[in-house]
């Protein structure tokens, strides 16, 4: 009885550890099975890229030129001029289609532009240069003037009619203008010019006409001025530019039976708006320039307004339109008007035309090319006029 009960208790001990070491296995299992499912999953998430990024292979290897050219592309822009050093702006490139059907990558550097409209804008005192830089601009001008006045036509001194005169002048004038910024938006500027004219005046006579022909040269009368900001634009209010000039008389009146207009005392003021909307700038001058009497001789008073638009046409050139009118007193000599300089005419209150044309592109790092031109309106103003200009800026150490 006793073996039984004993056999029967080792009997059960066995079961019972044969059922422990089966939910050992079965946890076992059911861990092993979890981890299978977990590489499964990752397995399946990495198959899964492998194809997206074959399919964007596929469509990029088989898009056309153009499409890949019109994805913009951000690159640095050139380094900035060390006189007008800017934070780098990107360079975007689009596509152009030619004539072709094809398409071209044009790159638009919006830094670039915005310097060659400023450095226009420079030029026409509607923009002062940054603070301790110097701008050195030499510039020559070349103006044609004709003009017919009536006369008496006489023969063995006696009156047979009344005929025209003919007057015409070609005026050189070269230079060098300096413009140097200054603290509180302020610059200052300095112009010293030298002029070669060459007169011819025809008289109508009997039996042949008469002519005569002089040439002349004389530095110009020197100018010293000062500009500054006055007010900064915001909102729809725009900026204004004060500036005061002082005209020195370094200059001759005339030379050789040669008038030449200069040699008198001047006081300009003017009054500069300039409102931008990028890539185009608007602008207007208002002046007033008071001249001094010198032995006897009064050159006149001028005043007159300039407007102006100009356009960033490209990351390296910019065009500029403006139309200017000038009215003046004309000269007097003892109380009587005669010719003036190239800007004048006989009589009081006169006024001259002009519309001015102007361009502007970089040729180095620091220089630019200007050549602007103007055609007369009026019969006061000259026929036309050509300037061609090479400002350049320095920075400077101090």
């Amino acid at each position: 009885m006793l073996l039984v009960i004993s056999a029967g208790v080792l009997f059960e001990g066995v079961l019972a550890h044969d059922a422990a070491a089966a939910g050992r296995q079965d946890e076992l299992l059911k861990q092993l099975q979890e981890k299978l499912d977990q590489r499964d999953a990752i397995i399946l998430d990495l198959q899964k890229r492998v194809a997206l990024l074959e399919r964007r292979g596929n469509a990029e290897s088989e898009a056309p030129p153009q499409a890949k050219a019109e994805t913009p592309v951000a690159t640095k822009s050139p380094p900035a001029s060390s006189t007008e050093a800017r934070p780098e702006t990107p360079v975007t490139k689009t596509a152009m289609a030619n004539r072709n059907g094809t398409s071209t990558a044009l790159e638009v550097d919006e830094e670039a532009a915005q310097r060659a409209l400023e450095r226009q804008l420079n030029l026409t005192g509607a923009l002062l240069v940054p603070y301790k830089v110097l701008q050195i601009q030499p510039y020559f001008t070349y103006t044609r003037v004709e003009r017919d006045f009536p006369t008496f036509i006489t023969q063995d001194r006696f009156l047979i009619g009344v005929g025209n005169q003919r007057f015409t002048q070609n005026q050189y004038l070269s230079g060098v203008f300096g413009r140097l910024g200054l603290p509180f938006d302020s610059q200052l500027e300095l112009n010293l010019p030298y002029q070669v004219v060459d007169q011819s005046v025809v008289t109508p006579a009997v039996p042949s006409a008469n002519e005569t022909d002089h040439t002349a040269s004389s530095f110009g009368d020197m100018s010293v001025g000062l500009a500054k900001t006055l007010y900064h634009e915001r909102g729809w209010l725009p900026d204004f530019v004060g500036r005061v000039t002082w005209t020195a008389p370094t200059g001759k009146w005339t030379s050789g039976n040669v008038l030449l207009g200069n040699g008198f005392n001047r006081v300009n003021g003017s009054l500069t708006f300039l409102k931008r909307q990028d890539p185009l700038a608007f602008s207007g001058t208002f002046f007033y320039q008071a001249s001094f009497e010198a032995n006897g001789i009064d050159p006149g008073d001028q005043y007159g307004v300039t407007l102006g638009t100009f356009l960033a046409a490209s990351p390296e050139t910019s065009l500029g339109l403006q139309i200017q009118q000038i009215f003046f007193t004309g000269y007097e000599i003892g109380g009587n008007s005669v010719l003036g300089n190239t800007t004048a005419a006989l009589g009081k209150n006169q006024a001259n035309s002009s519309i001015i044309l102007s361009a502007n592109t970089r040729v180095s790092r620091t220089g630019f090319f200007s050549l602007s031109g103007a055609i007369g309106l009026t019969s006061g103003a000259p026929n036309y006029f050509v300037n061609a200009s090479l400002p350049i800026n320095f920075d400077l150490p101090f």
